[in-house]
């Protein structure tokens, strides 16, 4: 998703001065509320991973990590939630809705 649009700004351009858009269509902090054994929160964590974003992962069953994301996000009742450059996208099917939007 992302990365066709990356792709499409590399593809028949001279790529002099593409590579600063390119920087600025990724994502530079990304922040994922995640417990064990869910699969949406592996999915988020497999999409950064492949396309070589970092992340950095809070394990919200840590009391005072989940007491962290509830004040970041009061509303929270599923894992994963993710924020990306402190904005809440929300879990793994609004991160999709999210990097469609940045497609387009």
């Amino acid at each position: 998703m992302l990365k066709n649009k990356i792709i499409k700004l590399l593809v028949g351009t001279n790529n002099k001065g593409k590579l600063r858009e390119i920087k600025d269509l990724l994502p530079k902090n990304v922040e994922i509320y995640s417990k064990s054994n869910c699969l949406y929160c592996d999915k988020a964590k497999n999409y950064f991973s492949q396309n070589n974003i970092d992340f950095v992962v809070h394990d919200a069953e840590i009391p005072e990590v989940f007491d962290a994301l509830m004040i970041r996000n009061p509303y929270a009742r599923t894992m994963p939630q993710i924020f990306i450059d402190d904005e809440l996208i929300g879990g793994y099917t609004d991160l999709e809705d999210w990097l469609q939007t940045k497609q387009d």
